[in-house]
């Protein structure tokens, strides 16, 4: 961090505190101590923040502790250090050990009396700061780490940081005409997650899912990456490390089967080395799904952990596990479908999700030969139908006991508690896995693309970002695919037109351009996709074709080791709403019409 003080206002001098007790937008939460050193001419301030929110309340002791040290240097003498707590402030102490929401220590800088009006040039603060999951002794461990490779330096920190960004996004996709600010943005977005909680020392540590202190041998590929938001990120996000940075994807991939060998099982959203079990469906199966089918595309050569992935997934939708187990196992298993009863609840929503990851890990055991298991998972994938009432055309709660549908009477709730984070309408073209039976029960092309097409231009009424959309709602996950389901029903000039139009109307190059909570670049990720026209099917190989947004000419090298590019050349529509007539994949015509799809391997082999 680089503080610069205003050298009128500051009288030369300034002061820096350190609050313990603060994390993020959720202001005060539980600190344990915060406690200052000083070596000759060097500061360190150093402390731990417990936070007992929402999702880190989940971890285990109720909390996540996140300790710190910092180094702290100035253009001007320490004049004075102290520390707080409790609204009691002590000028000169050196600790502080307290436990409660009010905790920090601070540091003042101040030119020698007499000698400020001399003084030129404002006062700068530097603040180098190592942190840790594990002890204050490791934040120190890992501030001395990173201080040997910056040297302490806040420009060279800001430089190396630029150029890693550079190699990371300049040099790896490059486009005519250059990239808006929509599209670059949302690159990054979608390559600022997750996180790396491999820290130094002894050739690597990190926290494990057991609560326990390991190093970086026990950890499966030797990386341990965290903070996995799995219901959103595995829609786009993920697919698009594959593409894009798939040694990004494996180290995704290679954690979640370290958190199944430490904890017993798949995440459904790990934070740090917590397993929350927020949200639903066993969706990790669809990252592990990705690379496994993908990786002899992307790398060269199969997962050589396919099979120790595919008995975490296994046991993820079929078995009770420790943590993020299935709610309503027993009841999926006997009657295909999840009710809605004194027991269960989001009926339709939990019966789609888990349809969807037993349609995935079917693929994967027929790509792996298990056929016990495909006909298995490929019936059990099918109970989505259980939950589509015929008369309504919608997926409602159903009852276990008599067998009845409770469809709500207004579709149009976004609030409407029977559904996750969303209404009927946006449940009702949620089959992603076998989106041409979906087709089928709306009675076929015709009636399908009318209900999905009203879907789209209802949505346009609500010229507002800002609440809930009932109809298509740009801003959550759960409809992301949808623009693209008119492929499956022979109206790819549909699936064009519309997403185009939520990239044009939906996203913004504003302060509130992203329609929603990005959710670590899932959202962008949608944008990021169909802007090179064409977006993924998580858990397989296919991507549904769009339209190139704003790009006539995209290079994207997709393997750095084998030098492998993916090339997009897309002459700029002759109107705003033509759509392309031709497609063509390596030299093949794409039929746009019954099959307007392609592989990971036409893009990325």
């Amino acid at each position: 961090h680089r503080y610069t003080f205003d050298d009128e206002r500051a009288d030369g001098g300034g002061s820096i505190l350190f609050l313990s007790s603060h994390v993020n937008w959720f202001g005060e939460v539980g600190a344990s101590a915060a406690a200052i050193t000083v070596a000759g001419g060097d500061v360190r301030v150093e402390g731990e923040v417990t936070s007992t929110q929402s999702f880190s309340q989940r971890c285990p002791g109720g909390g996540l502790t996140v300790y710190w040290s910092a180094s702290v240097r100035a253009t001007a003498p320490l004049a004075a250090t102290g520390t707080w707590s409790d609204g009691a402030m002590r000028g000169g102490s050196k600790s502080v050990n307290s436990t409660g929401t009010d905790v920090g220590a601070y540091v003042t800088f101040a030119p020698p009396r007499g000698a400020r009006s001399a003084r030129r040039g404002a006062l700068v603060v530097d603040v180098v700061v190592g942190i840790s999951m594990v002890s204050r002794a490791q934040a120190r461990a890992n501030l001395a780490a990173d201080g040997a490779a910056s040297r302490f330096q806040f420009d060279t920190v800001m430089s190396n940081t630029a150029k890693q960004w550079s190699a990371l996004l300049g040099a790896r996709i490059k486009t005519q005409p250059p990239a808006t600010p929509k599209f670059a943005s949302a690159i990054y977005h979608t390559l600022s997650s997750p996180t790396n909680y491999l820290e130094s020392g002894n050739g690597g540590v990190f926290k494990g899912m057991d609560a326990r202190v390991h190093n970086r041998s026990e950890a499966v590929g030797g990386v341990f990456w965290s903070d996995f938001s799995i219901w959103d990120t595995h829609r786009t996000q993920h697919p698009f490390l594959m593409l894009y940075d798939s040694d990004a994807a494996m180290a995704v991939a290679s954690s979640l089967l370290t958190m199944f060998k430490q904890g017993g099982a798949l995440p459904r959203w790990p934070l740090a080395f917590c397993y929350t079990g927020s949200m639903n469906g066993a969706h990790s199966v669809q990252m592990l799904a990705d690379v496994i089918l993908k990786s002899k595309a992307s790398r060269g050569e199969p997962w050589q952990l396919a099979e120790q992935a595919y008995v975490a997934m296994r046991q993820a939708i079929a078995e009770p596990q420790p943590h993020a187990s299935r709610s309503c196992l027993s009841e999926w298993t006997q009657l295909g479908y999840v009710p809605d009863d004194s027991k269960c609840s989001k009926s339709a929503c939990l019966t789609l999700a888990y349809s969807k990851d037993d349609g995935t890990v079917a693929g994967v055991a027929r790509h792996l030969g298990k056929s016990d298991d495909v006909e298995r998972f490929a019936k059990s994938a099918q109970g989505y139908r259980h939950v589509f009432d015929a008369s309504e055309r919608f997926f409602c709660p159903r009852r276990s006991a008599d067998g009845k549908f409770d469809c709500p009477a207004i579709k149009v709730n976004p609030f409407d508690t029977r559904y996750v984070e969303g209404d009927a309408w946006h449940y009702r073209f949620n089959v992603q896995h076998d989106a041409a039976g979906l087709v089928a029960l709306f009675g076929g092309n015709a009636s399908f693309v009318e209900q999905l097409d009203y879907y789209f231009e209802a949505a346009k009424a609500d010229p507002f970002n800002v609440l809930p959309n009932p109809y298509y709602w740009a801003g959550n996950e759960e409809v992301l695919h949808q623009a693209y389901l008119f492929n499956y029903a022979g109206r790819y000039d549909l699936s064009v037109r519309h997403a185009r139009w939520v990239a044009n109307e939906r996203y913004l190059n504003a302060p509130d351009g992203v329609p929603g909570n990005d959710d670590y670049g899932a959202l962008s990720g949608w944008f990021v996709f169909s802007s090179l026209g064409f977006f993924p099917i998580p858990g397989t190989t296919t991507y549904a074709l769009g339209a190139p947004i704003d790009l006539q000419y995209v290079d994207v090298i997709t393997d750095t080791a084998r030098n492998y590019h993916l090339v997009l050349r897309a002459p700029p529509p002759p109107t705003s709403t033509a759509v392309p007539t031709r497609v063509v994949v390596n030299g093949v015509d794409v039929d746009l019409v019954n099959h307007a799809f392609i592989d990971h391997a036409d893009i990325a082999g």
